[in-house]
């Protein structure tokens, strides 16, 4: 059996053991606070993360939405545009058309006229041989 004097020796021999191994257990309950820490921060990084990824799919979203009502809007525009231009290019066939007819109109006026002004002169000129003699 060990006397008191053996175990004070022994627990002297022990104690720089005891006291690194204190050491060590302050500076793993220090690591461990930290991991806690970290811990948390990576938690409220994950959500807030989680936050931004579903902000950013509801600003897709609505992006997408506003895309089709855009296009929505142009292709009802380009069809209001396709109708326009089909009813002014019958418009401007039919103003062709009587634009041509009424140059035509105007050409027999034309000749009719000369023709009236010449038949008008010849009687003028007739009247006058007439009257003077």
């Amino acid at each position: 059996m060990l006397d008191k004097q053996d175990i004070e020796i022994i627990k002297e021999l022990l104690q720089p053991i005891n006291d690194k191994l204190d050491e060590h257990s302050a500076k793993l309950n220090e690591l461990q606070t930290g991991q806690n820490k970290h811990s948390i921060l990576l938690e409220e990084l994950k959500k807030n993360m989680n936050t931004v990824i579903e902000g950013q799919q509801a600003q897709a979203e609505q992006t997408d939405r506003h895309f089709k009502k855009l296009e929505d809007n142009i292709k009802d525009d380009s069809t209001l545009i396709k109708t326009a231009l089909k009813t002014v290019s019958g418009d401007v066939k039919d103003l062709k058309k009587t634009a041509d007819e009424l140059k035509a109109d105007y050409e027999e006026v034309k000749g009719v006229t000369e023709q009236n002004s010449y038949d008008v002169q010849s009687l003028r000129n007739r009247y006058k041989k007439r009257s003077q003699g």
